[in-house]
């Protein structure tokens, strides 16, 4: 029981020199202007303590993403995005998402960017909603396809189309999403 115990000990203290030393090793690289080492100690930071580090999370996403470091303008919206001040960073947000999504050709942002002009009131618009789950599903996002078989489905941002809304739930249940599956079961069973 004693050398359990002594073993378990001896690997809690290498996992926290492990962290600690990782930690200097982000921090030299983001002094010296890498913007690797900047995003890995934000990541780091997150993983560690999101409360603790919140300031820091943000200021290092920020400076890497001004320096077109686009994984970090995605991590900063998501960061952003899951904020109590949501609401108040909301033109943010959408500035982070649209800059991942085409410039850093981040399909994830594409399909974030897309949810918020679907269902977030304030900056609601089906036609934007529909060219950005387009752009998500093009890019192997397949709950881009399947909302963007709704769109079509439901005429919300482009024309009716049934045929299309099959297509779109098929690829999404392709990818095991199940709701396309049954939407698709749904629609070929209606004739589609």
């Amino acid at each position: 029981m004693k050398k359990v115990l002594l073993f378990s000990l001896l690997i809690l203290l290498t996992n926290l020199f492990s962290n600690e030393n990782e930690k200097k090793e982000y921090q030299k690289l983001c002094r010296l202007g890498l913007n690797s080492g900047c995003y890995d100690l934000a990541h780091y930071y997150s993983k560690v303590d999101r409360v603790k580090y919140h300031q820091e999370i943000l200021d290092l996403y920020y400076l890497t993403c001004k320096n077109r470091y686009y994984k970090s303008c995605y991590n900063l919206a998501l960061f952003l995005d899951e904020d109590k001040n949501r609401t108040k960073n909301l033109p943010n947000i959408v500035k982070l998402y649209t800059i991942s999504c085409n410039e850093g050709n981040n399909s994830n942002g594409c399909y974030n960017l897309a949810l918020l002009y679907a269902k977030e009131k304030k900056i609601e618009d089906n036609f934007k909603a529909v060219k950005f789950y387009k752009k998500a599903c093009k890019g192997g996002v397949y709950e881009g396809c399947y909302n963007l078989g709704l769109m079509y489905a439901n005429g919300k941002g482009v024309r009716q189309d049934y045929k299309k809304a099959k297509e779109l739930f098929g690829k999404a249940c392709d990818k095991g999403i199940s709701a396309g599956c049954q939407n698709y079961a749904v629609l070929n069973k209606m004739g589609y």
